[in-house]
């Protein structure tokens, strides 16, 4: 972990090589961001609290090169099943994160760069496994019916794609959602599934 103070202002972090920044309250504020967060083959720890509603850190530019991952040490007062709990604002971002959660949580992480924040979304219910059915349409969305017993598939869900599909075989992703997060997998003799 490096910094470097300019007008004494924290405006440079750097998290090298297995490095942690274990942060229990917050970094900075929306007034007054990191001006660069570098995560490079390192670790994020928060501690979350479902009431909170703003960003844990707030950086202008946001780095994350290697394998980073963002530990939630503690998950205390989610108020919603599921829940989206704001970790990161950023300006600019590039890199990718994976997610670790204290048992009996589940959940995953989304990059909304519409509001420019890294997301966990976190659940106390643990994700389902559904099987492709495509007898509304070939619509692979959190919003059509198209697993078998008329299941939705939601972010997390382990997805299976095998023979016993009645409807169509033509997949389309639509959206954003975080498809596979939970897992995929294909195993089918028959028709090829596209």
């Amino acid at each position: 972990l490096s910094g470097s103070r300019s007008s004494a202002v924290l405006n440079t972090i750097t998290i090298a090589s297995g490095g942690k920044l274990i942060v229990t309250n917050g970094l900075g504020d929306a007034n007054k961001t990191i001006s660069t967060l570098t995560v490079n083959t390192g670790t994020l720890t928060l501690h979350v609290d479902g009431n909170r509603t703003t960003p844990y850190i707030y950086t202008t530019n946001l780095t994350a090169s290697g394998v980073n991952t963002i530990d939630l040490a503690t998950v205390t007062g989610l108020v919603t099943d599921p829940q989206t709990i704001k970790l990161i604002a950023y300006d600019s971002f590039g890199g990718s994160f994976s997610l670790v959660l204290p048992s009996g949580i589940y959940g995953y992480l989304e990059n909304d760069t519409i509001n420019k924040t890294i997301n966990a979304v976190l659940s106390t219910t643990p994700p389902k496994s559904v099987t492709w059915n495509g007898n509304l349409d070939g619509n692979w969305d959190n919003a059509t019916a198209n697993w078998q017993g008329g299941f939705l598939f939601l972010p997390g869900d382990f997805a299976r794609f095998d023979d016993t599909a009645s409807g169509t075989r033509s997949v389309t992703v639509v959206g954003t959602q975080s498809v596979g997060s939970g897992g995929v997998t294909v195993s089918n003799a028959g028709p090829a599934y596209t």
